[in-house]
């Protein structure tokens, strides 16, 4: 085989490379969704926003990862799970991800078989965080994906009371998008919430929040599933949710 015929295999090589680099076919793989991953990531690389529309509209395959590679920013310990570098790349990870689970038929619920605990967390303190790009793909996020099984975390948040206007506006919009499917344990830890809640809102004599937590008062209060005991198939991260004993 001459050399020249070679050369001219590895430009062909390096072509298709490119072509499914930037084409629509990306993310059909796992190697793909990987790269593409890499490029929307990246800063400096060309075709970003053509990088994540293909994750997008490759969601089935894409989202499994995007998810684990939200995960792998979450940190334990006081304050939030992430450093301040981080907040750029959580920006476009969280932009594609709400472009799924907002925009894609099945996307929710392919979304809630492969999210963690630390994933709920750590779009938890994002949306309650000073960075408004962020803050929203995460209150986005969350508003379509908190069901029964994570609801207490977002509780847990509300409870808090160093949480600021904006994470409150975002986290009680949250735990409304639940209220009226809520079970019993859901609802009598989101009524004590509220109570909690109340007089913090008195103070700080926002109207806006005042009525967000009437509503998810009324709301929780008129739950289809009020005296139904949270079935053990939801039992994952609020069975038996210790608030008293955990710190946001």
């Amino acid at each position: 085989m001459s050399y020249g015929f070679m050369y001219l295999v590895r430009r062909m090589s390096i072509f298709v490379t490119a072509f499914l680099i930037f084409g629509e076919v990306i993310a059909e793989t796992a190697a793909g969704v990987d790269a593409t991953i890499g490029i929307v990531k990246s800063p400096e690389a060309t075709g970003r926003v053509e990088a994540a529309k293909s994750l997008a509209d490759s969601w089935p395959k894409s989202l499994p990862t995007l998810t684990e590679q939200i995960d792998s920013y979450y940190q334990t310990g006081a304050g939030p799970p992430y450093e301040d570098e981080d907040i750029p790349t959580l920006v476009v990870l969280t932009d594609v991800v709400r472009t799924i689970v907002v925009n894609k038929k099945g996307g929710i619920q392919a979304f809630r078989k492969v999210d963690t605990d630390n994933t709920i967390k750590l779009l938890t303190w994002a949306s309650r965080g000073p960075h408004r790009s962020l803050r929203l793909n995460a209150t986005y996020i969350l508003a379509n994906v908190v069901d029964n099984t994570n609801l207490c975390i977002i509780l847990d948040h509300l409870r808090d009371p160093e949480l600021g206007p904006n994470g409150m506006v975002n986290l009680l919009q949250v735990a409304i998008s639940v209220a009226s499917y809520a079970y019993k344990e859901n609802v009598e830890a989101t009524m004590a919430t509220v109570d909690i809640l109340s007089p913090r809102v008195a103070n700080t004599g926002s109207g806006k929040i005042d009525i967000l937590v009437d509503i998810l008062s009324r709301r929780v209060g008129k739950s289809k599933n009020a005296e139904v005991l949270l079935p053990p198939a939801l039992w994952l991260y609020c069975r038996d949710y210790n608030y008293a004993a955990t710190s946001p």
